[in-house]
Formats: C-alpha cells, structure tokens, sequence
C-alpha cells in the first residue's frame, strides 16, 4: 500500500494528534505536524504533501500552486477564508470543512452574550466583588426582552439554531441573508427582511455570516448609526466582518448600548486594545465553539475527510465545498 504525506499546517498547543493519527493510519498515511504563520512557510512544508489539513495557517494561490501531489485541504472548523478555494478548485485540490460541528456551541454562546448583555450581567457581577455595591443602579436602564426584535444578519446553521433556542423568550425574529429562501425562514418562525431594514427596527442584532470579500466591515460606521440606541450588537462569525474602530466608536459615544463579542480583528488583542476599556463591551477569546464534544468532533472529521478522498473517493456532501472540483480532476 502507498504511503501517504499528510501535513497539518498549525495547531493548537494542546494538541497530541493520537486521534488523527489513528484515523490516517487505516489508509497508511504518515501525519507530519508544523506551526506555519505564513504562506511561504505552509508552502515549504506542504509542497510534496498528499493532504493538508490546517487550522489559521494562509493556504494561497501562491502556496497551493506549487503543491505537487495534494488532493486535499481540510480545515479544522467552519469558516475557509484562509484558503484560496478557487486555486485549490483549478488544481483538481478537494476543499473540505467541517460545517457541523459547533452549530449547537456557537448559538449558545450568541444566546448566553445577549442574555449577559441586557440584564447587564458582568456589570452587576463586577459592582458586588469589585466595588461591594449591592444595587441595581449601575445597570440602569435594563428593559424587558419579551417583546423584543432579533435581528439575524445570516441565516445558516449557527443562526438557524439560535433561532430555535430563543423560541421560548417571545422575541419577534428576522434575519437578513439573501441566499436562504422564505421556506427556511418561516419553518424556523423568522421573517426576512433587507439588511437597512434589520439595522433600523432591531433590539438585538447578531452576526452570522462568513468573511468574504463582500462581508468584510459590513458593519461599518454608516451602518453602526443606523442602529437604535439601545441594541446590542453581537458577534460569533469573524471579527473583520465589523469595522473594529468604528465600533469603538459606536460603543464609546454610545451610538449603540453595547456588544457581546467572541472575535477580534486581533488575537489576542493588545493590552492597550481601546475596547478593552469599555464597560459596555463583553469578549470571550475565541470560545464559542468549544465544548468537550465539539472539541473531539472537530479533530476527527478533517482526518475522516482526508482518508475519503485518499482513498480515491469524495467528502461528505456537507463538507464538500468545491464540488465543481470534479471537473479538473
């Protein structure tokens, strides 16, 4: 049987690979591990490789045209906006994810921010341990949620499943995404609406929308100042889709009342991150995705993906993201 190179590009530190390594040995694969930051260094490590599997490392056109034997990317996770699908796609490169793992994760997270950001929760935290004040006057105002208007902006998996957490809290819920059809919308209860529309009539807004170059800083200062006052912007999808100063800005004049956010433009921010100063924004580092299932999902499926198609056949259909790949094959 062939041997097969298989490369993973960059991991976490916590990472022993015995899953992975496991999965790939029943197709007698060889797993290679690397801490790439850069192109030059994923395409040094991955040219002769027989499969990438990769986390944050850039995987370019530069890199992917000098692979010489790659059949297949897989990402550890959902989003791919560090891939260059489209070279990958005219080299004959199968690009996987894993779309599916996290869905559950991400919308508890985005729940438990906008729970946590109108009973101004951590404020109240803080002012009993911190300043011993046993009041609710530093979390003035705080208004009912019943009644209020979610406003979706992307309605894939992750938002589909929020809006089915939310049910029980009698929020009237749209969404904005132009390639979800009325049928999806209303078996989930939600109307869609055009994005102007979602800014200006919602109490709440999340985010669920991958980066693309049409995402990139969808929300940006004109945008931000069409929103109420009073909403609470929420973010679990990709920093960059927010223009970052300008929400601070938005946050910091009050524009807005405030932001639950898992994701920044940089990871982790600087001590001296402007938004870190602010009382009305809450962040997590990059956590939404985690639970202990999710954790073990995710580091199985890239490997099972990988062995699919060394094996000569084809991703799971929910994880083939370049089908057309066929035609170059």
């Amino acid at each position: 049987m062939k041997n097969f190179k298989v490369v993973c590009t960059d991991y976490p530190t916590e990472y022993d690979f015995h899953i992975e390594k496991e999965i790939l040995a029943t197709v007698n694969a060889e797993l290679h591990t690397f801490d790439c930051r850069t192109e030059e260094e994923v395409l040094d490590c991955c040219r002769d490789a027989d499969a990438v599997m990769t986390v944050y490392a850039p995987v370019g056109r530069y890199a992917i045209e000098a692979f010489t034997r790659c059949k297949i990317i897989a990402r550890y996770g959902v989003g791919v906006d560090n891939i260059n699908i489209a070279t990958a796609t005219k080299r004959g490169v199968v690009v996987a994810n894993v779309p599916d793992y996290c869905a559950y994760e991400v919308a508890l997270h985005t729940v438990s921010l906008m729970l946590c950001l109108s009973r101004k929760i951590i404020i109240l935290d803080h002012d009993v341990k911190i300043e011993h004040n046993w009041d609710v006057l530093p979390a003035k105002p705080v208004f009912r949620m019943k009644g209020q208007t979610l406003g979706l902006i992307g309605f894939g998996r992750i938002a589909q499943t929020v809006a089915d957490l939310v049910e029980g809290f009698d929020l009237f819920i749209i969404a904005f995404d132009p390639y979800v059809s009325k049928d999806v919308a209303e078996a989930h209860r939600v109307q869609l609406v055009q994005l102007e529309d979602l800014l200006g009539r919602s109490d709440f807004i999340s985010i669920h929308t991958p980066l693309t170059p049409e995402t990139k800083h969808l929300i940006g200062e004109s945008r931000l100042r069409k929103m109420k006052p009073s909403v609470f912007l929420v973010n679990t999808a990709r920093a960059a889709i927010i223009d970052q100063k300008a929400l601070y800005c938005a946050l910091k004049n009050r524009w807005i009342a405030g932001a639950g956010l898992d994701v920044l433009e940089e990871e982790p921010p600087k001590e001296n991150d402007p938004l870190l100063r602010l009382d009305n924004v809450i962040i997590t580092p990059h956590t939404a995705s985690y639970s202990e299932q999710s954790y073990q999902e995710v580091r199985k499926r890239p490997s099972e993906e990988v062995v699919r198609v060394l094996s000569g056949g084809w991703p799971r259909p929910i994880a083939f993201l370049n089908p057309e790949v066929k035609n170059y094959v």
